[in-house]
């Protein structure tokens, strides 16, 4: 029995950095310096709790998508554009979502960027 937190994180990371591409980064961290956009992937609380049957639990995320810069209907546009994409790319690997915040204001180096959240989860063997 071995359980391995940064490697479910990279899990859901790779999903993401696919569905990125080229175009901007997938963390597992909050990065000193950020290449934008990104899809940031953080734990949520409670971070594990019980799974359903015996020697699983539940691994509960944040998955955040930062903006570039640029003008509020195009960067609005794009927030809902990637969080509809990630959803639909989570989904389909099996993670459950389970809510989505609004999108929101988030500072990083200084600047402030166009976000949002959603919380997503998924059952792990132990």
């Amino acid at each position: 029995m071995s359980l391995d937190l940064a490697a479910e994180r990279e899990f859901v990371r790779v999903i993401l950095a696919d569905l990125i591409g080229d175009d901007g980064a997938a963390y597992t961290y909050i990065p000193e310096r950020t290449v934008l956009p990104a899809y940031l992937v953080t734990p949520n609380s409670p971070y594990l709790s019980s799974g359903q049957t015996f020697a699983t639990a539940t691994l509960n995320l944040e998955v955040t998508y930062v903006s570039a810069r640029g003008g509020n209907e195009k960067v609005t546009q794009e927030v809902d554009d990637n969080i509809s994409s990630a959803i639909t790319a989570l989904m389909s690997a099996g993670i459950s979502v389970n809510g989505a915040d609004q999108p929101q204001s988030i500072t990083l180096n200084g600047i402030a960027y166009l976000s949002q959240t959603i919380q997503i989860s998924f059952t792990i063997d132990l």
